[in-house]
């Protein structure tokens, strides 16, 4: 039995995801496809423009199997912890064959060689990766033009490194290899618009696009050609419940947030660094909305993308982490995780407990043993992480 894993957004569902759906079914020969999606927060650092239950809704309507929600912990984060926790997902339910996604080159080769150098690490390439940076180059640059003095072969793929599919692409891969997981990594050449296109003009054209004509014009009738029948129809519906929501829906409560905890700094939340939080508690005064604040901390260092996750996640958890609530700090918002990851595991339990012999994933407690190698593949990727983490905190501690 082939079953297709996919990791997705579907901010919203277009044409464009249901070819890729479509498409991976036809070269992988699945029976089944299961999607792991955002849940109300995107990997941009931003709220979804839907709730996750009418977009894993449209998943459903256009082929999907099983949806499932990425934590917020991973679905807001870089691409490399985006990847890790989707592909974690997929590959924990022990079903998945083929993990599918589309891209810009379609070349699985030359994705899964750019994945090994940057997983691997090769002296050289970690020395020339060094150097760029020394130069005063952005990670991105850096990361794009050390692979290419490494490897001189890849300088006519240099596009590969820069465009956002072909990016996740190769951290999924990473993933794949750095939990040894079974699953085979299959490419969709991505169809029509470029993935930052603001205007709709192609049968498949960009999500960004058909966000800001929603938020614009508040009606789905002149993207009847861009979406699939079926999520017109839900499309309709949040919009009649005006439903549709943005980053700046949120302005209010963010900059509460940052007014309250202007005195304490924001390093403590997740990605902030001291010099993000300083430039935060320079600049607030002047703060207006959400977005606009994002461009007014963007430098060329910091991207508009990480500021934005920075700020979503100084917001989120506030009961357990501000003075008014619990007041725990930092380990109020890990505290928060972990109880809504254990809601949401349990009701999870339940519902397949309920619904038993009428769906494909079920749970055998004969198999609820640890073993060897998922233990070890656990704490290969936890153990790194959790040093570093440790290694930043003794950092911060001895510098302030």
């Amino acid at each position: 039995m082939r079953v297709n894993g996919i990791i997705a957004e579907y901010n919203p569902f277009h044409n464009g995801h249901k070819y890729q759906m479509e498409e991976s079914r036809r070269i992988t020969g699945a029976d089944y496809t299961i999607v792991a999606i955002s849940g109300n927060f995107v990997q941009r650092g931003a709220p979804a423009l839907l709730d996750k239950f009418s977009r894993a809704e449209m998943a459903l309507r256009c082929g999907a199997d099983l949806v499932m929600e990425i934590p917020s912990i991973y679905a807001a984060s870089s691409a490399e912890y985006f990847a890790t926790g989707g592909v974690s997902l997929l590959n924990q339910l022990n079903v998945v064959t083929h993990l599918c996604f589309g891209s810009e080159s379609g070349d699985i080769g030359i994705l899964r060689q750019i994945a090994s150098i940057l997983r691997e690490e090769p002296e050289e390439f970690s020395r020339l990766m060094k150097a760029n940076l020394r130069q005063g180059l952005s990670y991105p640059i850096a990361r794009s033009n050390a692979l290419m003095q490494y490897c001189p072969s890849l300088a006519y793929s240099s596009k590969v490194f820069s465009t956002p599919n072909n990016i996740l692409g190769i951290e999924y891969i990473k993933s794949i290899q750095r939990q040894k997981s079974s699953m085979e990594p299959v490419t969709v050449r991505r169809l029509g618009a470029d993935y930052h296109d603001p205007a709709p003009h192609m049968e498949c054209c960009s999500a960004l696009a058909i966000r800001q004509s929603l938020l614009d014009k508040k009606e789905v009738d002149d993207l009847q050609a861009y979406i699939p029948e079926s999520t017109g129809l839900i499309l309709s519906d949040r919009i009649r419940d005006k439903r549709l929501v943005c980053s700046n829906d949120f302005s209010t409560a963010l900059y509460y947030k940052l007014l309250s905890e202007k005195e304490y700094g924001y390093e403590k939340y997740l990605d902030v660094s001291q010099a993000l939080s300083d430039r935060i508690c320079n600049n607030v005064d002047k703060y207006i909305s959400f977005d606009s604040f994002c461009d007014l901390l963007k430098t060329k260092e910091m991207t508009y993308t990480r500021i934005s996750r920075c700020l979503l996640h100084i917001l989120l958890d506030p009961v357990f982490i501000l003075p008014w609530g619990l007041d725990m700090g930092a380990a109020g918002a890990g505290c928060a995780t972990f109880l809504s990851n254990c809601a949401a595991c349990c009701y999870f339990f339940v519902l397949l407990f309920v619904r038993r012999g009428r769906t494909y994933v079920c749970i055998s407690p004969r198999q609820l043993r640890l073993r060897r190698e998922i233990v070890a593949g656990v704490c290969g990727v936890g153990i790194p992480s959790s040093i570093q983490n440790l290694l930043n905190v003794t950092g911060m501690t001895v510098l302030n």
